[in-house]
C-alpha cells in the first residue's frame, strides 16, 4: 500500500486506488478506470486538481 496525493507517482505504480474522504472511503477503482474519469463526481473532481 503506498499514500500519496501525487497522482503522477500513483499512475505510475499502482494496480488499485481508493480515495478517503474525511477518514471514509469515498471509492474504489482499478488503475485504469480511476484515470479514464469513470469514477464519481468527487474522484473526477480530485483528478482534475479542483480538490
Amino acid at each position: 500500500m503506498v499514500v500519496s496525493h501525487a497522482l503522477d507517482q500513483v499512475e505510475r505504480i499502482a494496480d488499485r486506488v481508493v480515495l478517503l474522504v474525511d477518514g471514509q472511503l469515498d471509492g474504489e477503482w482499478g488503475k485504469e478506470e480511476f484515470f479514464a474519469g469513470k469514477v464519481g463526481e468527487r474522484a473526477r473532481r480530485f483528478v482534475e486538481g479542483e480538490l
